[in-house]
């Protein structure tokens, strides 16, 4: 009876003592700050962002917000979600903290972009969101499933590949679509370019082969063997070169055929590439992080990019594209001024870079002109734009038109520059 009576009060201290400590804890009930993104994830001073998170402070005062330990103007609140006016911050990334009474958490990143003194228009000129088919028509009524590569023909229509029904379509100036070749030969087009005689090359890359479509839509097989062919352009003699990608070269193929390795890579697997004028080809691949310039005598030479990534939209420091992050590169394109055009996959964005007043490409400015940063699939002004896996790109020789190729929306994009 005695040992029952102690064992019975023991347990009575306990639960009193674990009240007590309850009591006495006043973080208990106090639930973790989380943050769950920041959207959009770039833009520029005075916009209006989106914090998502939990356990957020259900009125403004109980908030506050810092980007790069500036403030920011918070608009409304709710325990899952503030929205805020950015504040200043010069361009580049920076961190966002938000602090609810004595907590706070930093872990997201935000990317201010440079102003820029043009206007940048995103619209949709072909097919329908997410349609895969292959339907010829005017404009939207037209559909296209999985466009890719992008080349202007010697009347002044656009060629594009499909390659998600093997097909060869022209764009024409008035905005007809048809279909000019669909073939099983066409095993996964890419990208393809003409030569002086009206002959097209495109890049066959699941087969490993060069097509040659002659002007009359005769097709041959110009070159095979192939370790992923990417893409195909020709130069005024006549010779057809080709970027192989998981044999990280460019061959160069003379007209009648004979091959031979005309670039070697050491780290670059090339997914595309143009050539100027004067010779320089400039080429861009996949986990590369930087952009490639290789001169008539062959000596390569980084222009963009500093090999990583990064983990948002990054143009690098002013006059010093260096030090700018790059992602995926599918696609490259130049107008008439030598300024170069790329279609960066990973950020699904459109980014340019012009060379100083000298031509000097790594003292020259990378700019972000449209896309979001992320994939989605929304016209208008070119930040505000997004793209989903920018395939083709195609700059007019004044530069005021960019054609793209978005590949997984299945739609042709047309940015305007005003």
């Amino acid at each position: 009876m005695i040992r029952k009576s102690i064992i019975t009060c023991a347990v009575l201290c306990m639960a009193a003592l674990g009240s007590a400590c309850r009591q006495e804890d006043p973080t208990h009930h106090i639930e973790e700050l989380r943050l769950i993104n920041i959207k959009p994830t770039t833009g520029m001073s005075g916009e209006v962002a989106v914090i998502q998170g939990t356990n957020f402070g259900a009125e403004i005062s109980q908030n506050r917000v810092t980007i790069n330990g500036v403030e920011a103007r918070i608009l409304n609140a709710s325990s899952g979600e503030l929205r805020i006016i950015l504040p200043e911050n010069a361009p580049g990334a920076y961190p966002v903290k938000v602090e609810v009474g004595d907590r706070q958490i930093e872990g997201l990143k935000f990317t201010y972009l440079k102003a820029s003194s043009r206007t940048f228009l995103v619209s949709t000129i072909v097919g329908m969101t997410g349609n895969k088919s292959t339907v010829d028509g005017i404009g939207t009524s037209a559909t296209t499933w999985f466009p890719t590569g992008l080349a202007y023909a010697p009347d002044g229509s656009i060629w594009f590949t499909e390659r998600g029904n093997r097909a060869i379509r022209r764009l024409s100036p008035g905005m007809s679509v048809e279909t000019l070749v669909s073939s099983t030969e066409l095993d996964n087009p890419w990208h393809g370019g003409f030569d002086a005689d009206g002959n097209y090359y495109v890049a066959s890359k699941a087969n490993g082969r060069v097509i040659r479509i002659t002007p009359d839509l005769k097709l041959t097989t110009f070159a095979s063997g192939i370790n992923n062919p990417m893409a195909c352009l020709c130069d005024e003699a006549g010779n057809v070169y080709v970027a192989s990608r998981d044999h990280q070269k460019i061959i160069r193929y003379t007209p009648d055929g004979a091959a031979s390795d005309f670039i070697l890579f050491d780290e670059l697997k090339p997914n595309c590439m143009c050539r100027d004028a004067a010779g320089n080809f400039f080429v861009g691949g996949t986990d590369f992080g930087r952009i490639m310039m290789v001169t008539p005598q062959g000596e390569q030479r980084i222009i963009a990019g500093d090999g990583d990534p990064g983990s948002g939209i990054d143009d690098g420091e002013p006059g010093n594209p260096l030090t700018a992050h790059i992602g995926n590169i599918f696609a490259l394109g130049l107008d008439a001024n030598g300024v170069l055009y790329m279609a960066d996959c990973t950020y699904h964005t459109i980014r340019m870079l012009t060379p100083d007043a000298s031509g000097d490409y790594t003292k020259g400015t990378l700019e972000t002109i449209a896309g979001t940063g992320s994939a989605d699939c929304l016209d208008g002004e070119g930040l505000k734009a997004a793209f989903n896996n920018p395939y083709g790109i195609l700059p007019s020789a004044d530069g005021k038109t960019i054609y793209v190729a978005d590949a997984t929306n299945c739609l042709i994009r047309m940015i305007t520059v005003k």
